[in-house]
């Protein structure tokens, strides 16, 4: 039986100063995202879908308006690991 690989959080650091990676914290969503469940997503999926038969719009051709991420849970921060720049994470 193999045993788990537990790392240190030195581990974590170094590992991603040689991967020129930067480690951050995430930013709070706005309340109106808090607002956001799971029916509301599986809503907009299904309008989208209606939609693109409608209007024959080729799904391949849609791509993310918005370049924020969709965070369903409604804690405030999360480590993130991201490559280095100078984007902010959401």
């Amino acid at each position: 039986m193999q045993r788990p690989l537990i790392v240190s959080k030195n581990w974590v650091r170094k590992f991603a100063m040689r991967n020129k990676l930067k480690i951050t914290k995430s930013t709070p969503i706005e309340y109106k995202r808090i607002m956001v469940n799971e029916d509301i997503v599986k809503d907009f999926f299904i309008t989208l879908k209606g939609l693109c038969e409608e209007k024959e719009y080729n799904p391949k051709l849609i791509f993310n308006m918005d370049e924020t991420s969709l965070q369903l849970s409604k804690s405030s921060t999360y480590s993130v690991i991201s490559p280095e720049s100078k984007k902010k994470v959401v």
